[in-house]
């Protein structure tokens, strides 16, 4: 596994979120591999600028990016992918 991953689950925090600097995740080469990867990093979310930019605004953007880091674990690796 890759080394940013194993670092991520070794500090043992509650997630670890990865600012991706892109306009969104690739759907055909990105998702699919975050999605077969992303079960053994269960604690990562994966987070694009724009979306960051969204939740200042939106209270319900807020929330369930409130509720994916508190608890990313109870969320399928495409559901840890917020853009």
């Amino acid at each position: 596994m890759d080394e940013k991953w194993e670092y991520a689950e070794a500090i043992n925090a509650n997630s670890s979120v990865f600012v991706c600097d892109v306009d969104n995740f690739d759907e055909n080469r990105f998702i699919p591999n975050f999605e077969k990867r992303g079960d053994k990093p269960d604690r990562i979310v994966l987070v694009i600028w724009s979306f960051l930019d969204r939740i200042q605004k939106d209270q319900t953007l807020l929330k369930r990016f409130i509720k994916v880091i508190e608890e990313p674990r109870s969320h399928s690796p495409k559901q840890r992918m917020l853009s």
